[in-house]
């Protein structure tokens, strides 16, 4: 049997409050049978009472990119962040627990587990990060080229004598120096090796563009098919983007495509077809038919492709302003030209088509892609949360889909009357990060709301898991914002708590410096005979001295508590969060209380009943004297349940939910 130890300041906090429990007595409790009654239902002991799940995503990309962490119909934005291809990136998010799949960049992923690897690779979902290349290659008009012997090249590459496919794209990026006469992009055709000498030459000409295909090496005009853009459409030192499909059709009627800047410039549906193949080189930059006869281009070129087959016209718009990833559906070849240094134009893709740099030169002109980077963060326009701020790039919400709510009993370790209204705040943390995933600064909102009690009832709240390099080291973590006037707290010069190991923050020290009292009744807004007091919001701002991500604050596993009538030592947590290092240990066992701290057990009576809750929606909370079993209609079976059934109990989702009329709402004006 519990010891019961009755203290003068005990005995004097219970004769204020609102919500009296005696042992004789509990007059807060309104008249009812036991059916649905809190203090009957069976709840395990390893029942936590939570409402969410954290759920670790293990994120891996083939390219630099923004990954964006969405709720299943894209409404909520979970996380997001900067991932590096050569890294793998952990998100670490909390959502409800009703919460079953998520949309990561555009890719359905669903939460069976609390550790998830995720790999991005679909190129149509790809949020980029880059808004330029570091590197072009530069080609002086004269004998410089890049080439790669056929006999080297593997997968379907147009012309080879190892290709066994009709189609293809060709693109690039190139800044011409002259546009007069014909400036080979790219050709597989010449005299460079004996055997066949046709296939196919894509060039800039006279500031268009032409495509020529071969079906042998015959003269005739059914051997041959030119297709040529306008003249004058590319002037001389701007960049542009390029592209030539190809698609056979054993008609007759194959197909050749021009495009500028993703727009179609010209087109011919009767092209000749199949493209012959040949023993030729690939050539990009030059085009040799003999020493007397041989064409080069002039100018930059970045970011060279060939794909296997013919894309559309919105295809080769939409990714022309972004690398793409190396295994992109259908992508053969692509020299990006950033090694930087060298004679080796490195394939990003599998096939391992390096080709060899004769003279052409790396340069710093770079491809100005057409993502908008008005900070120039490095993050474009449509990804940046703060597109005219370099030092700032993501919002990260937690809750994300809007403000959570704690609501709690103040009686500990006495039992209370499970209204859970003696107090409650709305909560919301937004971690801001710059490009790099550095913590810029923290601004937790809080919007006290309702107070069912006459204690003066404080809030605050500590990061148990945050890193240890905050341990000793007050100075990394400043703190602002806070409403501290009655005098028994003390800080450290940084804002925070001071004496305390993890960082404790407290928001206020008495909830009716925020909620004035209109001199009737019970508390503030509870009760609806009595005037609707305005919400009071806080704005907490804790910015890091130092290089720090997300991690190392661990806001998932925050640790709020309120802190009874303005005594320090008096605080009550969540069902199983370990109390700080300020809190009276004394108090535990008493009464109601059933903690035991040598097995982490706290603030749980001997019925595995909470003193509080963590909502991860705005609580719209019981009127005073009504039990939350009989106000949320399903709370009982989600508890008896341990937390399988009804996850989403607090919500309206049908008129089963609730019992509107024990609701408090805000009055109408």
């Amino acid at each position: 049997m519990k010891k019961r130890y009755i203290f003068l300041g005990l005995i004097f906090m219970l004769v204020l409050s609102a919500c009296q429990t005696t042992v004789e007595e509990n007059t807060d409790i309104p008249e009812q049978t036991n059916n649905g009654n809190i203090e009957d239902l069976e709840i395990s002991e390893n029942f936590n009472w939570r409402l969410t799940k954290d759920v670790k995503l293990q994120i891996t990309s083939d390219h630099d990119l923004v990954a964006e962490v969405n709720s299943s119909d894209g409404s909520v934005v979970y996380h997001k962040a900067h991932i590096n291809s050569e890294e793998t990136y952990d998100a670490n998010i909390s959502v409800p627990s009703s919460v079953e799949e998520l949309i990561i960049n555009g890719e359905r992923v669903q939460l069976n587990s609390n550790e998830i690897a995720v790999h991005i690779s679909d190129v149509n979902n790809l949020k980029f990060l880059k808004a330029s290349t570091v590197y072009s290659l530069y080609f002086d008009g004269s004998n410089d080229f890049v080439f790669i012997n056929d006999g080297d090249l593997n997968g379907e590459i147009p012309a080879a004598t190892s290709w066994s496919n009709t189609d293809f794209t060709i693109s690039a990026w190139i800044y011409l120096q002259s546009t007069s006469d014909r400036k080979p992009i790219a050709s597989k055709q010449g005299n460079s090796v004996s055997g066949n000498a046709r296939g196919f030459m894509f060039s800039a000409t006279n500031g268009g563009l032409e495509l020529e295909v071969f079906t042998s090496d015959g003269g005739a005009p059914s051997d041959k098919t030119s297709v040529t853009s306008s003249s004058g459409q590319m002037s001389t030192n701007t960049w542009y983007h390029v592209a030539a499909t190809y698609e056979y059709v054993s008609d007759g009627t194959s197909k050749i495509n021009l495009f500028i800047d993703g727009v179609n410039v010209a087109s011919s549906n009767t092209a000749v077809g199949p493209i012959q193949t040949n023993p030729q080189p690939l050539h990009v930059g030059r085009y040799y038919w003999s020493s007397g006869y041989s064409r080069y281009f002039h100018g930059y070129m970045d970011d060279f492709r060939i794909y296997s087959v013919a894309r559309s016209e919105s295809e080769i718009a939409g990714d022309r302003s972004t690398t793409v990833p190396s295994n992109s559906p259908n992508l053969e070849l692509n020299w990006l030209f950033e090694e930087g240094s060298g004679t080796t134009a490195g394939d990003e893709t599998s096939n391992n088509n390096d080709g060899t740099i004769s003279g052409a030169v790396y340069s710093s002109t770079t491809v100005p892609y057409i993502f908008t980077d008005t900070d120039g963060d490095g993050v474009t326009d449509d990804d940046d949360d703060y597109p005219n701020d370099p030092t700032k790039a993501f919002n990260n919400y937690f809750p994300a889909a809007g403000f959570g709510s704690l609501a709690y009993e103040d009686l500990w370790p006495g039992k209370g009357d499970y209204d859970f209204n003696d107090v409650v705040i709305d909560y919301q943390f937004n971690t801001i990060t710059n490009a790099s995933n550095v913590v810029v600064e923290i601004i937790a909102s809080f919007k006290a709301k309702a107070s069912g009690a006459t204690l003066e009832n404080g809030f605050g709240f500590n990061l148990p898991d945050a890193s240890t390099a905050f341990t000793g080291s007050p100075e990394k973590l400043n703190v602002t914002g806070y409403d501290l006037q009655e005098g028994f707290i003390t800080l450290n010069a940084y804002g925070h708590e001071d004496n305390q190991t993890k960082p404790t923050i407290i928001v206020f020290d008495n909830i009716f410096n925020l909620l004035e009292k209109t001199g009737g009744g019970i508390g503030v807004n509870t009760e609806p005979a009595q005037a609707f007091v305005d919400y009071e919001d806080i704005i907490i701002t804790m910015v890091p001295n130092g290089t720090f991500t997300m991690a190392d604050f661990s806001l998932t596993t925050w640790n709020p508590f309120i802190i009874v009538d303005k005594t320090r030592g008096h605080e009550v947590h969540l069902p199983d969060y370990a109390p700080t290092d300020l809190a009276d240990h004394s108090l535990f066992g008493q009464w109601e209380d059933d903690s035991n701290p040598s097995v982490d057990r706290y603030y749980k009576t001997e019925t595995n009943l909470p003193w509080a809750l963590d909502i991860p929606i705005a609580f719209e909370w019981p009127i005073e004297k009504n039990e939350i079993t009989l106000v949320y209609l399903h709370f009982a079976e989600w508890a008896e349940s341990g937390g399988v059934l009804y996850t989403d109990w607090y919500s309206n989702t049908a008129p089963s939910y609730r019992d509107d009329a024990k609701i408090y709402m805000v009055p109408l004006p």
